[in-house]
């Protein structure tokens, strides 16, 4: 269930399945290609982050987890790097 819709690029939803973890965010690269291997248009990034419905119980946690996960989410759609690089602090 997608519960806040940032922009086309970015959703927040909860998963049930998260145990341990707070949250974690799933990036991903899309690109298009022609019949013969071409990129035809611009990459797209997009990034989604999960929040556990267990670990996250109040709105303190909910808070802090979020924040965390958005800088990860922020790093992969405006630098498109995974890595905790000194960039990563500035958000």
């Amino acid at each position: 269930m997608t519960c806040v819709f940032f922009c086309q690029d970015m959703t927040v939803i909860w998963n049930k399945k998260l145990k341990t973890t707070a949250g974690i965010t799933r990036t991903r690269l899309t690109v298009k290609k022609n019949t013969l291997g071409e990129i035809v248009d611009e990459p797209i990034y997009s990034a989604t982050v999960e929040l556990s419905d267990k670990v996250v119980d109040n709105m303190d946690r909910l808070r802090q987890t979020l924040a965390h996960e958005l800088c990860h989410a922020g790093a992969w759609l405006i630098d498109h790097s995974t890595h905790l690089t000194f960039g990563f602090y500035n958000y």
